[in-house]
């Protein structure tokens, strides 16, 4: 979701700009083997989920937001996780509230489960692997560009007026994967499970930028991730069972928040670098700025070898 560079919004009333993405991916692969010597089975899945989720006031743009009408209602800017008072009554409903002025969200959720089995039997020996690897890659961005104006004349604003520039990610990763052999002199059974989650999460006003509010200006960015891993290696033989399971979680993300300004790098003095940087006015309230991010991860792992012992 876009205003364009340059662009030109005037509303009296209110002005939303929503980006949304909902994701949910189920994949489930098996493999099966039986011989009256040797059985080998095996199974491999792979998933991978990657996107971009933007709402953008783009540069030199300008736009007006008075909130002389009636509220909207908007995304509060909190994943499911956060802890406070707007709760929805529904479970993992995402939370909303209502807001007069310019709200800029962007708000991306993505659930992906998996689950990889094999089996082989043989009347010597069995041999299964399974091999499970999953990623979740996501750039989710609610900005304001460099020079835009956002309610520079503000006179006739309502006194509840804000602007509302949020970011939200919310990641869901369940991964299963197990593999188990038999034979009447050896089995073997090993299983591979890996997961990665790799998010960044912006909200930011750009370079030049002037933002006016009456009530309130809320820069906020927040992103959560839960996986969840089981991973099982069973075998069973005459002489020799073998099973192995190896399992892991790689999680790499940035959340951030923030006004930009010009780095002490670029070579300009102190004035010059005060009038390139954005300028906040809140004129009867309050300007937030804040990051958040919540990560969880559960990891099951189990391998058994079960050799038959002769009486």
């Amino acid at each position: 979701a876009r205003i364009g560079k340059s662009a030109l919004v005037d509303s009296d009333g209110n002005v939303k700009l929503n980006a949304e993405d909902d994701i949910t991916a189920v994949l489930a692969s098996g493999g099966g083997a039986g011989g009256g010597n040797t059985g080998v089975g095996g199974s491999i899945g792979v998933a991978t989920l990657i996107g971009s989720t933007k709402a953008t006031i783009g540069d030199n743009a300008r736009v007006n937001a008075r909130g002389n009408r009636d509220a909207m209602t908007t995304f509060s800017g909190e994943t499911v996780f956060s802890d406070t008072s707007s709760q929805p009554t529904t479970f993992l409903a995402k939370k909303t509230e209502s807001a007069k002025g310019l709200a800029v969200t962007a708000y991306n959720r993505e659930n992906l489960v998996t689950t990889v089995i094999g089996g082989a039997g043989g009347g010597t020996a069995g041999v299964a692997a399974t091999v499970s690897a999953s990623v979740i890659a996501s750039t989710t961005e609610a900005s304001v560009g460099q020079g835009a104006r956002i309610n520079e004349t503000n006179t006739a604003a309502h006194a509840d007026q804000q602007v509302r520039i949020k970011a939200v990610d919310e990641a869901l990763l369940i991964d299963a994967a197990g593999a188990g052999a038999g034979g009447g002199t050896a089995g073997v059974g090993a299983a591979a499970n890996v997961g990665v989650i790799a998010k960044t999460t912006t909200a930011k006003i750009g370079k030049s930028a002037i933002v006016k509010a009456k009530k309130a200006v809320e820069l906020d960015a927040a992103s959560s991730d839960v996986s969840v891993t089981a991973t099982f290696g069973l075998a069973g033989g005459g002489s020799a069972g073998v099973g192995g399971s190896v399992a892991g979680v790689g999680v790499a993300n940035t959340t951030q928040a923030y006004i930009e300004g010009v780095e002490l790098s670029d070579g300009v003095d102190d004035a010059a670098r005060a009038a390139k940087g954005a300028k906040v006015s809140v004129s009867g309230g309050d300007l937030e700025i804040k990051a958040n991010e919540f990560s969880s991860s559960w990891l099951v792992t189990g391998a058994e070898d079960r050799p038959r012992v002769a009486q």
